[in-house]
């Protein structure tokens, strides 16, 4: 099909511009992060020096760089690095005070401070950073795991479409809808089967893009190639077997800027797979225990089947049997004798007629042609209308009727006694 989305004009696609400058709150942290360690320093080193003359005291200023590094990242020790080199001049190197340098060799030392103190600062920056990274990967690999545990404990579709799509919101910080098509393999039937926040509702433009990204196994809608004017992109949840699902994530506004990073990228799509494996294996559940009730039903259909066999054989063979001793002993037989036949031909006549009506009520059961009246009912009223339409084919035997617990109650002993005494 051809899906055509038109957005509107005063909402163009513009580019997405990221900040690269740092905002102005991470300046005003990493300035104070700086000043805080290069005067702790500073007041140090004053200390050291009334007491102790050492030639290599700026060496206390690569400890404060190094400490607002691995504090505050590397603009801390850009900062840092700037402030140690203007500190260690005015108050350790001759004229003391002033930012006057006597000495040419101490103007060449203090550049070479400067320079270490800066490279020395990115090293530790850039550590700080991967282990930052590190502690973020290990964190989003133990939910990743968490998140399969759970998945695998998960029977019913409903639940495992709340729990993915809340975990994915949870994880990425999203609105995330799941769609799933009423019909096997139907993309036009695709419908929100969960969302998160549970309110969420699918527009008729992010319902196309939906249908095109199930249909075709690709992104659709916000930030794709195609169908960019929706509020969400819309990503396949795929298998080696088919595309079981789409899933709709977008932010809190509208708008046709990318939502997520790179990483970002990799982790919904972990979530994604996980989702989709376990979709898969619930419907897969499914299908086999609807194969054994069907395989059941067929049996029970022929076990069925051949019992109706030998129960409407005896009916036919004494109603049979009747006719015929009747046609051949016609104007012989006493009217005693033909008043018995007679009985006997129409209670198997009704038995016959009983096995019918059961037949055609299971076949209207399986149907669904037949409405069940639920209703509560005493089981010694069923039991002994039970006995009673049974009494022909009882006579002569002793019925004695037992019920469990108190289920029947009082009612037993009447109906007991109503068997004995009829038969």
């Amino acid at each position: 099909g051809v899906y055509m989305v038109t957005p509107d004009r005063r909402q163009r696609r513009q580019p997405s511009l990221q900040p690269i400058a740092p905002s102005l709150a991470t300046l005003r942290k990493s300035t104070a992060i700086a000043v805080g360690f290069v005067a702790s320093t500073t007041a140090v080193g004053r200390v050291i020096d009334q007491f102790i003359d050492l030639p290599n005291i700026s060496l206390l200023f690569l400890l404060a760089v190094l400490g607002a590094s691995v504090t505050g990242g590397y603009l801390s020790a850009f900062f840092a690095a700037l402030l140690s080199t203007l500190a260690y001049n005015f108050f350790f190197i001759d004229p003391l005070h002033t930012f006057t340098i006597a000495a040419a060799h101490e103007v060449f030392a203090l550049f070479i401070f400067l320079a270490v103190a800066i490279i020395a600062g990115g090293f530790a920056s850039r550590i700080r950073e991967q282990a930052e990274i590190a502690r973020t990967r290990a964190r989003t690999t133990a939910q990743l795991s968490a998140f399969a545990s759970k998945l695998a404990g998960i029977g019913d579709m409903d639940d495992l479409l709340w729990a993915s799509s809340h975990q994915i919101a949870l994880m990425l910080r999203l609105r995330v809808v799941l769609l799933l098509p009423a019909e096997e393999g139907n993309a036009a039937s695709l419908y929100p089967a969960s969302a998160y926040p549970p309110d969420d509702q699918v527009s008729p433009a992010d319902h196309a893009a939906a249908v095109w990204a199930f249909e075709n196994g690709k992104p659709a809608g916000r930030g794709a190639a195609t169908l960019p004017g929706t509020q969400r992109l819309y990503l396949p949840l795929r298998t080696e077997r088919a595309t079981v699902a789409v899933a709709g994530i977008g932010g809190e506004g509208a708008g046709a800027g990318p939502l997520l990073t790179p990483d970002d990228r990799r982790l919904l799509d972990a979530l994604l797979d996980q989702a989709a494996v376990a979709i898969e294996r619930v419907k897969l559940v499914r299908a086999i225990d609807q194969a054994k009730l069907e395989s059941e039903t067929e049996r029970l259909r022929s076990a069925m089947l051949t019992s109706l066999s030998h129960d409407l054989r005896t009916p036919l063979a004494a109603i049979i049997g009747n006719v015929t001793g009747l046609k051949a002993g016609l104007g012989r037989l006493a009217p005693a004798e033909m008043a018995e036949m007679l009985d006997s031909l129409h209670g198997e006549a009704e038995r016959l007629g009983r096995f019918v009506r059961n037949l055609l009520d299971m076949t209207r059961l399986e149907a669904g042609a037949l409405d069940l009246k639920r209703e509560p009912i005493d089981l010694a009223d069923v039991v002994s209308g039970a006995v009673r339409r049974a009494g022909p084919m009882l006579s002569g035997h002793m019925v004695d009727i037992r019920m469990p617990g108190d289920l029947a109650r009082s009612e037993e002993r009447r109906v007991g006694k109503e068997c004995r005494s009829r038969w």
